[in-house]
């Protein structure tokens, strides 16, 4: 039997064998002898073999000397790389189509190339040692051309402008490891140049290099190449990888020219590891449907795939653990991305605009921009690790209007949640939350507008400040019985909420809690509201409509409007005492703990009036004390009584302590109120009523003996036998 070819990968990584080549061989393919170390000192390729393939001796490093015969026509790509034991010399036969990275790594060996008189084909010129090649000479009996590598024992270093310019009869040229430069246009127009092997050496490509090579095809890869993006243009069946050397001497794809549809990338180019894809890398590749990327890629970087309008799938290997601002934005045709754990960051936009992409993603300890995703087919799941098992969602990113929250995400147990974990969730309108929850936080869902109904579980214990704030649309909450807290603005401005049921549970309901829920008309509050902060409820109709009742109840039996007024004020400075802590602004703080500040009494005070018909307005100016001479900022009420205005201040008729109301201030007139009160007057009806008049001169007298000064500050000073005029 006459053995004529060795087959592919017949060898490859074989652990030992004793290997003869026969004088009949023709051809050794691919990857033959590939990882086969031991294989050992010489290597004689016998007469007769014409095609040595692509990595068909690559990393035998036991190798120590080669010997190349005048047959072989072909050297594939990478076929003695790694070699890094041989040495001294191989002479290349003429005519012999070199790959350009044939011989990488073997940095001990010298490679000649026989190519007879260098003036038969080429014109040059010889500057510094170097050779530039400036013409070429060949006519149509040359198709394949292998550039030497030395003329006159100088290294080829670079190809000048136009040199093989529309030459119509080349379909193979290779260059020789020592070319650094091709110049503008030197390949341009070559159309039936099919082949072409160029060495990682080339350091610079010029302008329109390969301008419309439209035969040529493969894939060639270049390593800190400047490289122009129109180099390669109309070069439709060739596919270019450019790499550039990081720090730690790993390479980043730089870019990619090509319109292949499928794309593989290496995981190592020439020994080094590839370890990123780099800015703009495959933008506007919009042929491009699929790509391959290896083990050891970490980061994907900024608009590395920006419209590639084709791509269909994409899987990110385990390890990759940043992808940049618009690496996938609009890849329309991008149905399914497969995200690793591994990754800590995606930055702004990074698939935006693939709207055809689909799927639930969960990250842990990674930031996620909350414009990453932009499709209704995308949810985003972002958490913090923070206890052994447990985690906080920080961020939820999804265009759905109903969510379920998980109860845990890998081995954690999701038991918080961050401010505004859910602001990257436009349409969200229907949420239910886990069991595990324990507290949901503030701004947690912070104007939220399409929010309508949130479902909260029984191991919620408080509800944060501004949790709800804003999230008009919400009218159907229900509060369990394990929730102790509800903070400060917690609901503020849920216009649309109409009933609210608390438990005795709920220790503590913040300031303005539910304020400006201007549809809340029904609340179920158990106990005595001693748990309900400042201006919890202002603005809504139910503590409205609380007061109304109220005042209607007070005012029974009264028949003309002043009775009505009179009584209101007397009710209220009898249950109200002045809060000298400075908490209570609204009618919550009389109403249930019977404390305010004068905005508190006047607020509470034309509430009343209101709901038994009369007319009123809030007036805000200073008031002075008569005896201290200290002034300073206070609100009271001008009431309207038989066509006539009034003015009525209820705080300073109500005295420190408490038990000896006064009518000294009800029903006075501008004159007398300005006697120690200051106000705009062009800002409010003119109090000038006569029918109804201050106590008479006794009453004020015994009044105003029992009124205390105002210390330096102008805050109110309780002395004994005395009663305070109050703001």
């Amino acid at each position: 039997m006459i053995l004529m070819v060795i087959a592919m990968a017949a060898f490859m990584s074989v652990a030992s064998a004793d290997v003869w080549l026969p004088p009949s061989l023709t051809e050794v393919e691919a990857q033959a002898f590939m990882n086969a170390q031991w294989l050992s000192g010489s290597c004689v390729i016998p007469e007769g073999t014409q095609r040595i393939g692509a990595q068909a001796f690559m990393n035998c490093s036991g190798l120590t000397s080669l010997t190349i015969p005048d047959s072989v026509t072909s050297i594939g790509s990478q076929a003695f790389a790694g070699c890094t034991n041989l040495s001294g010399s191989v002479v290349i036969p003429r005519g012999c189509t070199v790959a350009a990275n044939a011989f990488a790594g073997c940095t001990n060996l010298t490679v000649i190339y026989d190519e007879g008189d260098p003036s038969e084909l080429f014109s040059w010129e010889i500057s510094g040692g170097e050779v530039t090649i400036t013409g070429y000479k060949g006519d149509k009996n040359v198709t394949s051309l292998t550039v030497p590598a030395q003329i006159q024992g100088c290294p080829v270093t670079a190809i000048a402008d136009y040199v093989f310019a529309s030459s119509r009869y080349l379909s193979h040229v290779s260059l020789p490891y020592s070319v650094r430069s091709i110049g503008n246009y030197a390949f341009a127009y070559c159309s039936v140049l099919t082949g072409v092997s160029l060495p990682s050496s080339v350091a610079e490509i010029g302008r329109y290099a390969f301008y419309y090579c439209s035969a040529l095809e493969g894939m060639v890869e270049f390593i800190d190449a400047t490289i122009p993006s129109n180099a390669f243009t109309g070069c439709k069946k060739l596919n270019v990888m450019a790499y550039t050397t990081n720090g730690d001497g790993t390479l980043t794809l730089a870019r990619f020219y090509g319109s292949a549809q499928s794309v593989t990338v290496p995981s190592r180019v020439e020994g080094r590891q590839v370890t990123a894809i780099g800015r703009e890398a495959f933008s506007y590749r919009t042929a491009l449907e699929s790509v391959s990327l290896p083990r050891g890629i970490t980061t994907i970087g900024q608009s590395a795939f920006y419209y590639c309008s084709a791509l269909k799938s994409i899987e990110l290997p385990y390890g990759v653990t940043s992808v940049g601002a618009s690496a996938f934005h609009s890849c329309f045709a991008l149905e399914t991305a497969v995200l690793p754990s591994s990754i800590r960051s995606i930055g702004s936009m990074a698939f935006y605009n693939c709207t055809a992409l689909k799927g639930r993603y969960s990250f842990v300890d990674a930031s996620v921009d909350a414009s990453a995703f932009s499709t209704n087919g995308v949810e985003a799941w972002c958490y913090q690790s923070t206890a052994v098992n447990e985690a906080c969602l920080t961020a939820c990113i999804s265009q759905a209007s109903d969510i379920v929250v998980p109860a845990s995400v890998e081995d954690y147990a999701v038991t918080s949640m961050a401010p505004r974990a859910f602001s990257g969730c436009p349409s969200l309108e229907i949420i239910s939350l886990p069991a595990s929850l324990k507290a949901i936080p503030a701004e947690a869902f912070y104007k939220c507008t399409t929010l309508i109904g949130v479902n909260i579980p029984g191991s919620v214990t408080a509800i944060g400040e501004d949790a709800f704030y804003g999230c008009s649309a919400l009218y159907s909450v229900s509060i369990p019985a394990s929730v102790r807290s509800v903070g400060t603005k917690a609901f503020y401005n849920c216009t649309s909420m109409t009933a609210l049921t608390l438990n005795s549970s709920t220790t503590a309901i913040g300031a303005y809690a539910f304020a400006g829920c201007s549809a809340l008309s029904a609340v179920t509050l158990p106990g005595n509201g001693s748990n309900v902060g400042n201006l919890a409820f202002n603005g809504t109709p139910w503590l409205n409509n609380w007061i109304a009742v109220l005042a209607q109840d007070v005012t029974r039996g009264c028949t003309t409007d002043y009775q009505k007024a009179l009584v209101l004020h007397d009710w209220l400075t009898s249950n109200t005492a002045y809060d000298l802590s400075y908490t209570h602004y609204g009618s919550e703080g009389v109403l249930f703990h019977g404390l305010g500040v004068c905005n508190a009494y006047t607020l509470t005070y034309s509430r009343m009036l209101s709901a038994v018909g009369i007319s009123s307005m809030t007036v805000t100016g200073t008031a002075e004390d008569k005896y201290s001479g200290n002034s300073g900022s206070h609100a009271w009420t001008l009431v309207l009584l038989d066509g006539s205005w009034y003015h009525v201040d209820t705080t300073w008729d109500d005295p420190i302590p408490d038990g000896n109301e006064r009518h000294t201030y009800f029903c006075l007139t501008d004159e007398e109120m300005a006697a120690d009160h200051t106000w705009n007057a062009s800002d409010y009806p003119a109090a000038n009523g006569t029918l109804y008049s201050a106590p008479t001169t006794a009453e004020a007298a015994a009044d105003d003996a029992a009124a205390p000064a105002e210390d330096a500050s102008g805050e109110k000073t309780l002395q004994t036998t005395t009663r305070n005029k109050r703001r």
